[in-house]
């Protein structure tokens, strides 16, 4: 629906690991502060109608790490205004759906389909981009392939480095675990089991209230 859902990332950063991210009709996800805040997607990121992650903050804040193969669909005027990093997923954006930060991939391929990305690292190393229809990206793409139908438009431009995540070994579940976002181990590694804790959600009352 229209909900928002704000979280207090004021003076710390913020680790979220979910089962599944879904946003959508005009649902908002915004921050209060200034923590950098990192979602670990383990199983399904469902982004669509005019839902929006970060909107007009600062994109250097927000990463989302994806683990599954589940294909990522971003539709409508959905924005995520941060970074995306996929493990091994197909990820289509249409309408004016749009990744504003650095979308990196390590799956197969990256269907762009109308709209616009504006001043954005497109990286897939190892796949294939698609650009169809009147698909414009204002940034940089690095790919195995890249191929076109319609009228698609790159406008190739430099890009804030100072936005980008840490390497790709922050992908590794069962590694220790490092980098920017706060977690135990060592290396720069991420490790799901340990991001998540294990202690009861509820401190027990140390005497009793009438």
């Amino acid at each position: 629906g229209s909900k928002r859902l704000i979280i207090d990332n004021v003076g710390r950063d913020i680790n979220i690991v979910v089962n599944e991210l879904n946003v959508s009709g005009s649902g908002k996800i915004s921050f209060a502060g200034n923590g950098k805040v990192h979602f670990y997607v383990q199983n399904k990121i469902t982004l669509g109608g005019s839902g929006t992650i970060n909107e007009g903050g600062n994109r250097a804040l927000l990463r989302v790490y994806y683990f599954h193969n589940n294909p990522i669909s971003f539709g409508g005027s959905v924005i995520l205004n941060g970074n995306l990093l996929v493990k091994k997923a197909t990820v289509n954006l249409a309408g004016s759906g749009n990744v504003t930060g650095a979308l990196i991939s390590g799956g197969p391929t990256l269907n762009l389909s109308g709209g616009t990305n504006d001043n954005v690292l497109i990286a897939i190393p190892q796949g294939n981009i698609h650009m169809s229809g009147s698909a414009t990206v204002n940034g940089i793409l690095v790919a195995n392939s890249v191929s076109t139908t319609g009228n698609p438009t790159v406008n190739f431009d430099t890009f804030d480095s100072g936005i980008l995540f840490p390497p790709p070994s922050y992908f590794d579940e069962s590694g220790g675990s490092g980098g920017d976002g706060g977690d135990s181990g060592s290396g720069n590694q991420v490790v799901i089991g340990v991001l998540i804790s294990t202690s009861p959600a509820l401190e027990p009352m140390s005497k009793q209230v009438p």
